[in-house]
């Protein structure tokens, strides 16, 4: 019995999906319990140095020595570990000279010397493993994003699937509230969509027939039917999770100068221990060749910068594609910025309400949260919001209706009123002879109509963060 492509295609999808999951956890698991355990190594360890150079004074050396020895077991471990990592992937970095210094001030019972080299390598690899971690634990709230289940039109029949096996072509109905499985294009249907998490943008965007709409934003208006342009795989969610990686894998200019001449590195400084133990039969001077040789700063100071950099980043929402950036920043000359949710709260607010036809200003704002606050626009819950008590609970409303984008009608209490945009409300709600002058170029303005005339107009805008103008002006210092 042969299977439909279809049918192969979505099982194919549904698999690879389940597996990047699996595999995204699996990872995060294994790398936390290595973390833990380096991390207690690493506490343990500096625990019992620190205490090695209290114990010199207090009990004798020999005791101090044996505390040195414990810490440098316990250092040492995780660095040893690594080394031989890197020598069976046939790859040579800084561990192995590293090491090759660890075991050497070990082999002449220089313990303290010994675990200092040891800590300072481990340091840095709890710094990478940190930076990794937390790049594919935003990996894995990305995959959150996406929805388990949709809603598929196939074969004239809404079925209920998993997101997974969504094909490019089918049209997926996105309820209010629903998540967008794939990237698509708007066939019917007017709402706003929430695209926060992938743009930044914290106001929903309008989205009307012929809209393109992306996976892993969220339908907060009407209800959509979405055409499905391209696979899973190739939404711009997946790029966006491959642009994580890409940062976590990419390396600074200075980082990756270190790794271009670490292969050359190791062998050259082995050479030269060689020649120091073959000119002058002192093994000890040839130790200290290697101790001194291993770049610890350098080791420590590019991980530990650049996790600080992205853990800065991400804590205000950027996401670096590339750390080279990072340096490059230094260098900028001009910044621009967008309006919204930037230099603004991205949360609207009223700033004037102007009544008309006799209505007083607080029945205006009265009239419109009573409709507004069925609503889950943006717009309708700064009305809302600024009502305050004067919006009752006890409101009789009657005959609701909202036309996403475009305004809400409704009996309040028995009288007729309706609330959107100026356009809308005057081929809906007004009687003939009724207008709204022009309020173009007023930025977010709703318009009421009370009982098919005009009550008055709300006027909202965007409120600037606290600290923007100091920003701005400080910028204009630095030119």
């Amino acid at each position: 019995m042969r299977s439909h492509p279809l049918e192969t295609d979505s099982a194919t999808i549904k698999q690879k999906s389940t597996m990047a999951h699996a595999f995204v956890k699996k990872m995060l698991e294994t790398e936390a319990q290595r973390y833990r355990l380096q991390m207690i190594a690493c506490i343990a360890g500096s625990f019992v140095l620190a205490n090695s150079y209290l114990a010199a004074r207090l009990y004798g050396p020999e005791i101090s020595a044996l505390l040195a020895l414990s810490a440098a077991v316990l250092l040492g471990a995780p660095l040893i570990y690594h080394a031989l990592v890197d020598l069976l992937s046939e790859s040579v970095e800084l561990n192995e000279l590293a090491a090759l210094s660890f075991v050497a001030a070990f082999c002449t019972a220089e313990y303290n010397v010994a675990a200092m080299i040891a800590l300072f390598m481990v340091i840095s690899q709890l710094i990478e493993f940190r930076s990794q971690v937390g790049a594919r634990r935003n990996i894995e709230a990305l995959l959150r994003l996406a929805p388990k289940r949709v809603l598929v039109d196939r074969n004239g029949e809404l079925t209920e699937i998993d997101a997974s096996e969504v094909c490019p072509g089918e049209l997926v109905h996105i309820r209010p509230g629903d998540g967008l499985p794939g990237d698509g294009i708007v066939e019917e249907g007017l709402s706003t969509v929430n695209e926060s998490a992938l743009t930044g943008e914290s106001m929903p965007v309008e989205k009307k027939a012929g809209d393109h709409v992306y996976a892993g934003t969220v339908n907060e208006g009407g209800l959509l039917r979405v055409r499905i342009a391209a696979e899973i795989k190739d939404s711009t969610l997946e790029k966006i999770k491959e642009m994580i990686l890409h940062a976590e894998e990419s390396r600074t200019p200075a980082m990756r100068l270190v790794d271009r001449y670490a292969a050359w590195y190791t062998p050259v400084v082995l050479a030269l221990a060689g020649l120091v133990l073959f000119f002058t039969h002192d093994i000890s001077r040839a130790i200290a060749m290697l101790v001194v040789a291993c770049p610890c700063t350098i080791v420590l100071s590019g991980p530990s910068a650049l996790v600080a950099a992205l853990s800065a980043a991400a804590r205000v929402g950027v996401i670096v594609k590339d750390v080279s950036a990072l340096e490059e920043a230094s260098r900028v000359t001009t910044v621009v910025f967008d309006k919204t949710g930037t230099l603004t709260t991205g949360k609207l607010g009223v700033d004037m309400v102007e009544s008309l036809n006799g209505v007083k200003r607080d029945e205006v704002l009265s009239l419109a949260a009573a409709l507004e606050s069925v609503s889950t626009h943006p717009v309708a819950r700064a009305v809302v919001r600024e009502a305050g008590t004067l919006h009752k609970a006890s409101t009789r409303l009657e005959a609701v209706h909202e036309e996403p984008g475009m305004g809400i009608t409704g009996m309040v209490d028995g009288t007729w009123v309706c609330v959107g945009r100026q356009e809308w409300i005057t081929a809906q709600c007004l009687e003939q002879g009724g207008a709204f002058e022009n309020r173009r170029g007023w930025g977010s303005v709703v318009v009421v109509a009370k009982e098919g005339a005009p009550a008055g107009a709300i006027y909202l805008s965007d409120t600037v963060k606290e600290g923007a103008t100091g920003i701005i002006n400080a910028l204009k210092k630095e030119r």
